[in-house]
């Protein structure tokens, strides 16, 4: 088979394939390293291995502009280091879960925990939730609980909100490290406990920029994108009109570049241009996917 040096060699594999199938592997894209997303799963990986199991270990808070990556990065890690593993004696462990906040409720918040645990959980019965919460996670082996879109904790009552705070200073207080995730004007969902609060540090997922980090961000998304010919997205002229249009969100930004990919199969291009891109995001119908 060619060389095509500018693809993932998974993405590659992907050029033999009729346009019908090479669109819809368009539809799930893998997680592309960049400089704050790369920090941010650095400390996720530092808390794990060194917070776990201390007093009140540190948390950490990641904050972002809706769309921003937050859930994928979460996911991303989880699949890193979430897979079961075997303690010494035996016993089947989840280092990592990830959940997702639902709705504020105290008992669905616990029983996401459990169920991230115990894969086979459903809830039968009333209880005494916080009493059951920890001895599953302390059994399962979990040393860091990942929680995304925790803002909205404000959605549910005060006294709901109060429980759920008082259920994650619990789970700290049993060494396990957590990670919150919510947009910038969702900070407030620790106010409400400063003791709490001050166990958490804020990592940030800036908007993009005209940088190199942002260039290279678009070369990664490049090579997963099932076209013959480098389309040089990180092109100067490139970035700048995208910024310039205000692509600064990663979630606006990829399904631009998916739409256009998508276009470019359907029409037998060879690559992506910069009038290409002009051209879809100026349109009002959608791409055509062959559906």
């Amino acid at each position: 088979m060619k060389s095509y040096s500018h693809l993932h060699p998974d993405t590659a594999k992907v050029l033999l394939l009729s346009a019908q199938e090479r669109c819809e592997y368009l539809r799930t894209l893998r997680f592309v390293p960049y400089p704050a997303g790369l920090a941010a799963l650095r400390w996720l990986r530092h808390l794990k291995a060194t917070e776990y199991g201390r007093d009140r270990p540190r948390s950490m808070h990641l904050i972002g502009a809706a769309g921003m990556g937050k859930s994928r990065l979460l996911k991303h890690h989880a699949q890193l280091h979430g897979q079961d593993e075997r303690d010494t004696e035996g016993h089947r462990a989840r280092p990592v879960v990830l959940i997702e906040m639902r709705n504020g409720d105290y008992k669905a918040l616990c029983t996401d925990l459990i169920a991230a645990c115990l894969l086979d959980f459903r809830p039968t019965r009333p209880g005494n939730y916080l009493d059951r919460v920890v001895p599953v996670l302390r059994e399962s082996g979990v040393r860091q609980i990942l929680i995304d879109e925790a803002g909205h904790l404000l959605l549910g009552g005060k006294h709901s909100q109060q429980q759920c705070l008082a259920l994650l200073k619990t789970i700290t207080n049993q060494g396990i490290t957590l990670c919150i995730a919510t947009t910038e004007n969702m900070k407030p969902v620790l106010a409400a406990d400063e003791q709490l609060s001050s166990r958490f540090m804020q990592v940030r997922l800036p908007h993009w920029t005209e940088s190199q980090e942002l260039r290279q961000f678009l070369a990664g998304i490049e090579s997963q994108l099932p076209l013959p010919e480098p389309s040089r997205l990180d092109q100067v002229k490139v970035v700048r009109w995208l910024v310039s249009q205000g692509y600064t969100i990663t979630s606006a930004l990829v399904d631009l570049l998916r739409d256009v990919a998508t276009v470019a199969i359907r029409a037998g291009h060879t690559h992506i241009t910069l009038e290409l891109i002009k051209e879809v995001a100026e349109a009002i119908m959608p791409p055509d996917t062959g559906a």
